[in-house]
């Protein structure tokens, strides 16, 4: 759509009368331009942005990682592609290694635990896998594969327990399904970046409802990239829209509750916004790919904080995870490692 013309060109000023605007019907016109404009404007601007957080900056000092595993390979603890973590209520660590097409298990003190994984289209295999996650009482793994457009279920020991997922532009279909989050009722959330969907389903796989279209409107998503689910009051899934540069926030059923903007206040210097995941303790983290920075929105205060230096570069990060002791994991795809954050400090 072309932006409304609300004022003169020099040459058509020129024409008129001492540079003045025509004083017939133009002058309505004018108007109905202008409010042609606000009209357009208020979706975006009624409720638009949460102005209620603090911004707190502690990114001088970039934090050091107390835990590096990996290098490329594909022996234990070696990755291609380690594009997402998940941690269980015991700490451990469950990484989706995709090139290798299978999952990791790691312990807290880094220590290689196991593994499981094949490649290939049938159950329980995997295509192009791009995201996982964990319920939060820990009983099944999930594993969602934007290949085959296929939600995988595992127990926590690799076992297979079912698959769910249909191709299509349809309600209840995938169309590029890029990430997954599971809340306190074991009920399944994937996040459809090319419908800018939510798509809910019951642990058996059964499709229970969805929300959410494209558009600029505030409740609407632009281009979504990854979902989370915290457990505070009632419960809410965030969507982190890196077409809004923004967090919306979301009730279990849907309805919109608030967004948060992340520019121009939190990077002024830009923001490619990869991950959103929350502790057990309801802070919400978000992992930027374009500075190395991690962002911590508590308490109404967002912390920008700085997860990378000239001596330690995570050059290409990707999958996020918070273990119980609000440690929080980042991996590294150029560098096929993962490395380990305490939060506890900051």
């Amino acid at each position: 759509m072309q932006p409304y013309r609300c004022f003169q060109t020099r040459t058509e000023r020129m024409a008129g009368d001492r540079n003045r605007f025509f004083l017939d019907g133009r002058s309505a016109m004018l108007i109905l331009c202008l409010a042609g404009q606000m009209i357009l404007t208020l979706p975006i601007m009624a409720g638009a942005f949460d102005s209620s957080h603090t911004v707190i900056r502690s990114d001088s000092t970039p934090l050091k990682p107390d835990l590096e595993k990996g290098r490329f390979g594909s022996g234990k603890l070696y990755f291609d592609d380690p594009v997402d973590l998940a941690a269980d209520e015991d700490d451990k660590v469950y990484i989706l290694d995709a090139g290798n097409y299978r999952i990791q298990v790691m312990s807290d003190k880094g220590r290689y635990l196991g593994e499981w994984g094949s490649k290939g289209d049938d159950d329980g295999n995997f295509d192009e896998p791009v995201a996982l996650a964990i319920s939060r009482k820990s009983d099944f793994l999930v594993v969602l594969d934007k290949g085959t457009y296929r939600l995988h279920k595992f127990e926590l020991d690799g076992t297979f327990l079912l698959s769910f997922g249909q191709e299509g532009s349809r309600k209840g279909m995938l169309k590029e399904p890029v990430d997954v989050t599971v809340d306190a009722l074991d009920y399944i959330y994937i996040l459809d970046r090319d419908r800018g969907a939510v798509l809910k389903f019951h642990k058996s796989g059964a499709f229970i409802e969805e929300w959410g279209e494209k558009g600029r409107p505030v409740e609407r998503l632009e281009d979504p990239v990854s979902i989370a689910y915290s457990d505070e009051l009632t419960g809410y899934i965030y969507v982190l829209d890196a077409g809004k540069m923004a967090l919306l926030k979301y009730q279990l059923d849907g309805s919109f509750k608030e967004v948060i903007n992340l520019v121009p206040d939190v990077f002024e210097e830009g923001i490619k916004p990869l991950k959103v995941e929350a502790s057990k303790e309801n802070e919400v983290y978000i992992l930027d790919g374009l500075n190395g920075k991690l962002i911590k929105i508590y308490d109404g205060q967002i912390v920008v904080l700085q997860v990378s230096s000239d001596q330690l570069t995570i050059d290409e990060p990707s999958g996020m995870a918070i273990d119980e002791e609000n440690n929080v994991y980042i991996s590294d795809l150029d560098k096929n490692r993962i490395l380990r954050f305490q939060m506890e400090l900051n």
